[in-house]
Parts: C-alpha cells; structure tokens; sequence
C-alpha cells in the first residue's frame, strides 16, 4: 500500500514536470495540453460535461487517460465559462507530490506569491497570460493545481464581485420610522 502511494506521487511530480517542461511552457501562454485557451467547447472534441452552472462548465475527456508508466494519475478537469475554455484542474493526492510539485513550480517560475486563508494556503505563479495555483487545504488534505487564462478567468471573477457587491435595503416608506431595523440583502 505503502509503495503505491509513493509511486502515484512519483508520477505525479513527473507528469507535472513534463506539463512544465520548457517546450510545454512556451506553449503555455497559447495552450494547455494541447487545448487552445479561449477555445470554443463546440470546436473540440471528446469532452464529456462534469458539472454545470450557469454560464460556468468543467468536463473531462473521458476516453482520454493520464498515464506515465502504465499507472493512472486521473483526469484532468478543464473549465469552460461562456462555452470558452479558461482553466485546468488535476487533484494531487499526496503530500509528496504536492511538495515535489511546488519545488518544481518555484525552480521554473520563481518564488511564489503565498496567499494563506482559512484553512488553506494557496501558492500561486503568472506565466504570461496564465495564472498557476497550486492550493492546499489544511482541514480536510485537499490538494489540487490549477491553471487560469487571466483574460477569461478575471471576467469570471468581476462577474462574481458585482454579484457580491450587490447590496440593497428593504424599502421603508418615506416619512416612517420602520418598526424594525431592515434587513440586507447580499
């Protein structure tokens, strides 16, 4: 059992390392695995859809499998907002190879802007257009990488900050005193 963990982590490190490697990173700016950023859902090929909500999908390629050395390191999960794809997503499933992962990361693109939350540490790199984070949450040892196309994803997160700065008071008739304080809504 042991040994099994070790080598999922191994190749985890490797199959990161192959995703970072120079020739892959140049082409980072343009693509990742091959998916054009800002591709259209329609245009590509042998997607499956995971999840939806809203204007905001993630599928995998279900017939598409991660191996190095005939093990499995599971699927990538590419994220589609307004049918365009802005992001990707692998879960680590162990420390090792999220250390190994985040050594490999710092040799590549530098040291790393560390953003701590609750329960969570998030590392985070920007290679041209791409945004590399690389999270942890310390309460239930959930560990992923992800990668963001900034002009996509930051549409996504304004999109979200409008929605949250929203605020709005209850009416109260005009020349009253309201029997109780209004309620606000976010």
């Amino acid at each position: 059992m042991q040994w099994g963990r070790l080598r999922r982590s191994l190749l985890m490190v490797v199959l990161v390392t192959l995703w970072c490697s120079p020739a892959v990173a140049g082409d980072l700016e343009k693509d990742f695995l091959g998916v054009p950023w800002s591709a259209s859902f329609s245009d590509l090929d042998g997607f499956s859809i995971i999840y939806k909500k809203a204007d905001i999908f993630f599928g995998i390629r279900p017939n598409e499998t991660r191996t190095i050395n005939n093990v499995d390191v599971g699927h990538v999960i590419y994220g589609f907002y307004n049918s365009r794809f802005f992001g990707a997503y692998v879960n680590i499933q162990s420390l090792d190879a999220f250390s190994g992962l985040r050594q490999e990361l710092e040799k590549r693109y530098g040291t790393p802007r560390v953003t701590i939350g609750t329960h969570q540490k998030i590392y985070n790199w920007k290679h041209g257009p791409v945004k590399i984070k690389l999270k942890m949450n310390e309460q239930t040892g959930d560990m992923k990488i992800g990668f963001y196309y900034t002009p996509l994803a930051d549409t996504i997160n304004e999109k979200k900050q409008e929605i949250r700065g929203k605020v709005r008071l209850l009416p109260i008739e005009k020349d009253k005193k309201p029997s109780a304080l209004p309620l606000l809504e976010f």
